[in-house]
């Protein structure tokens, strides 16, 4: 059995892992939510799972993530207890510009969702679709707001598990918008003394 679990400093971290294809964003959001966009242009494809730990909300945060490469994304499926046993959050990360994509995407999805479920692997789960950048924000009114919503729903229709999923629209560009979810699913699983 993987334990993925572990202390730091004597507090119990919260494992959250990004999923999502290559190139999709998952490493900028992490940079987005420690506060450090500064080295985005030092950015390197990842390797298989890089973890981090990092301080949000008061709270330790074990973040994995996991290399999009369609050959990395096969490691994951063949040994999912290494990657998401004891995962708390499941965040799955979308290039909503990459439109070509969606097909593979909404389709690994669903794998993840399906080897989780084999596995009794429940997470709180998430959908951002991201580089909902301003400017493409802009041209997308120009052209086609329709096919956000259809992305929305490839996603939902490829969710096999019976868990609710909730979906933010997020931009490196407008940091506020990847803190702003972060902040609700950090204080979903971790509500306040007066709240529980």
């Amino acid at each position: 059995m993987y334990r993925t679990m572990e202390l730091y400093e004597g507090i119990q971290t919260s494992k959250v892992v990004f999923a999502g294809l290559d190139k999709a964003g998952k490493s900028s959001i992490i940079l987005a939510l420690q506060k450090e966009l500064s080295q985005l242009d030092a950015l390197k494809p990842t390797r298989m799972a890089e973890r981090k730990i990092f301080n949000f909300l008061g709270k330790k945060i074990a973040s994995w993530d996991l290399g999009g490469q369609e050959r990395y994304r096969a490691s994951y499926l063949e040994d999912p207890l290494k990657y998401f046993e004891e995962t708390k959050v499941f965040i799955y990360v979308v290039d909503v510009q990459d439109k070509q994509r969606y097909n593979e995407s909404t389709t690994y999805f669903a794998d993840i969702i399906k080897i989780m479920q084999k596995h009794e692997i429940s997470p709180e789960t998430y959908l951002f679709i991201h580089k909902f950048d301003p400017d493409y924000k802009t041209q997308l009114q120009k052209e086609d707001e329709d096919h956000i919503n259809d992305l929305a729903t490839k996603f939902k229709e490829n969710n096999p598990s019976n868990s609710k999923l909730i979906i933010y629209q997020t931009s490196i560009y407008k940091p506020f918008s990847i803190t702003t979810a972060f902040t609700k699913i950090v204080n979903k699983i971790h509500p306040s003394e007066k709240d529980s």
